[in-house]
């Protein structure tokens, strides 16, 4: 064999340097024309995986934007792996589990798959965050057994607030699109938790200044204390606004919501000896007025300007939805629908609703899917959900308008975040890759990009390794 020379090692190392440089900048250059696929202009659903990577959307819910943004709060863990099975590796950019995820998804089918707090591991890529920049926690204790849910809402400014019940206490969030999130404690529990139970589900609402109003159960010697906590000077103000006695055989704190009619805070729960109860705030003193009789589960609630709507499971089989509007509640039935065995926790099926411009949606789960209605209040009409046979825990959430319904589920076979999106999808783009994670690199010498896409690029590599 004939030897024709040799390359030393520092000179092929440049070379895959620049060749790697030469890749990344042309990527830049680069412009990605993804065609659209076309579903017409009728009214449907679509659904679509919002996302796989492990264990996720549990605990979910949903708000819609002013821009039809949809946003997905909830819990993700790690995968719990059979014998023998290898642990996928998770994407750069993603967060690290646990975590409370945040998804976003764009009217152009966009999706950022962020989170507002994760676990800080021994090693992170350097210049690599996660959409909404999570604030990071050693150890993070959250787990599947000992998390209760989460709940979201937007501010006018574009703010994001997202709260939870974690191991310990209540937690609240606040972040915007391209922003860091920024994680303080509602309410401390004063032990940590190895199973949820003693501290309730969440809600929260913003005020027409767009400050939040955190509201949830915690279970104590005496029964039930129902607690609205708002920002103060020194943290966050809590105050007991209703008791529940406690009961032999009673379940813990259930999901407890709050919302507004009229701009007046109205808080409804699920009292756990067997009745459906609200309380409003009447200047500093809060009022209260009875919703329904028998027990309930799977409460949440909305509102659309004057009127505050609840959704929940009634043990005789039913879904209901309450309407709170001039001091006085009115119900109707919707569907039949088991009454759960589960009634807290991440594991426990979830009812929803959503209301704007006169339009009212709730979601539920039966023995075969998840289920969604449509109506005004008053009357409701099933709608088609394809894709969601076998999903559990679903969260609804609606445009400004009404027109557009956006629902998330977890899915059947895996532990999946499902989105459908009920409405016109003829500008739905579908299978848009998500935005590459945000990445920090020391500047290089100015480039640019020539008429044929090309890069104008001027290296110096004097004693490069």
């Amino acid at each position: 064999m004939t030897s024709v020379g040799s390359i030393r090692a520092d000179v092929t190392r440049r070379l895959l340097i620049f060749a790697a440089l030469f890749a990344v900048v042309g990527t830049a250059c680069s412009v990605q024309e993804l065609p659209p696929v076309d579903f017409g202009q009728d009214r449907r659903f679509v659904p679509t995986v919002a996302d796989s990577q492990d264990d996720v959307g549990l605990g979910s819910a949903v708000a819609v934007a002013e821009d039809d943004t949809v946003f997905v709060s909830s819990m993700s863990f790690p995968e719990v792996l059979k014998e023998g099975q290898v642990a996928s590796l998770r994407p750069i950019g993603a967060p690290f589990l646990p975590a409370v995820a945040l998804t976003s998804i764009t009217p152009d089918g966009i999706f950022s798959r962020g989170a507002v707090e994760q676990d800080k591991p021994e090693f992170e890529p350097n210049g690599v965050e996660p959409p909404f920049r999570p604030a990071k926690v050693p150890g993070y204790d959250l787990t599947r057994a000992n998390g209760n849910g989460t709940d979201v809402a937007i501010g006018p400014d574009g703010t994001i607030h997202v709260v939870w019940a974690g191991a310990d206490g209540i937690y609240h969030a606040t972040t915007k699109v391209g922003g860091s999130s920024t994680v303080d404690q509602v309410f401390d529990y004063g032990s940590s938790l190895t199973v949820a139970g003693p501290i309730g589900r969440p809600s929260v609402t913003l005020d027409g200044a767009g400050s939040p109003w955190v509201a949830f159960g915690v279970s104590t010697t005496d029964g039930v204390d129902i607690v609205v906590a708002t920002p103060g000077a020194k943290g966050w103000d809590t105050r007991t606004v209703a008791t529940a006695a406690s009961c032999n055989g009673c379940p813990p704190p259930l999901p407890t919501g709050i919302t507004t009619a009229g701009d007046v805070p109205v808080v409804v729960f699920a009292d756990p000896a067997g009745t459906v109860r609200s309380v409003h705030l009447d200047g500093k003193d809060w009022v209260e007025e009875p919703v329904a009789d028998g027990a309930a589960a799977g409460l949440a609630v909305a509102t659309d300007g004057d009127t505050a709507y609840a959704s929940y499971y009634r043990e005789d089989g039913k879904v209901a939805v309450s309407a709170y509007s001039g001091g006085t509640w009115t119900s109707v039935d919707v569907a039949d629908a088991p009454f759960p065995d589960v009634t807290t926790g991440l594991e426990a099926p979830t009812t929803d609703v959503a209301a704007a411009s006169g339009k009212v949606a709730v979601t539920w789960q039966d023995a075969d899917a998840v289920r969604l209605a449509t109506g005004d209040g008053a009357t409701f009409t099933t709608e088609e959900t394809t894709g969601t046979a076998g999903g559990t825990r679903p969260s609804v959430g609606m445009s400004a308008d009404g027109n557009s319904i956006a629902l998330a589920w977890v899915s059947a076979e895996n532990t999946d975040l499902m989105v459908g999106i009920l409405g016109d999808p003829k500008d739905l783009l579908v299978a848009n890759p998500s935005p590459a994670p945000t990445v920090s690199i020391a500047p290089v010498a100015p480039t640019g990009c020539g008429d044929d896409k090309k890069i104008d690029l001027e290296i110096s590599a004097s004693g490069s390794t």
